[in-house]
């Protein structure tokens, strides 16, 4: 029988506005079983690489990323 560990990922939506409202951002912060992960944001569907390297990093893996264009293709 394979016993697979469970983990909980929490994605929540954040934004900000400066105080003399000039600057707008915005991301989706990523928590793992309750701990934030410093780096873990998504701040625009570009970003799916940025967001998910520290996520698997803290769940112990090495990861090399290649990312391919479809010009490449």
């Amino acid at each position: 029988m394979d016993c697979k560990k469970i983990i909980k990922i929490e994605l929540k939506d954040w934004d900000h506005t400066c105080d003399d409202g000039c600057c707008y951002s915005w991301g989706t912060s990523i928590t793992i079983d309750g701990i934030e992960i410093d780096g873990g944001d998504f701040s625009s569907s570009n970003d799916v690489m940025n967001g998910l390297e520290p996520v698997l990093k803290h769940l112990g893996y090495d990861v090399i990323f290649e990312y391919i264009d479809n010009e490449d293709i």
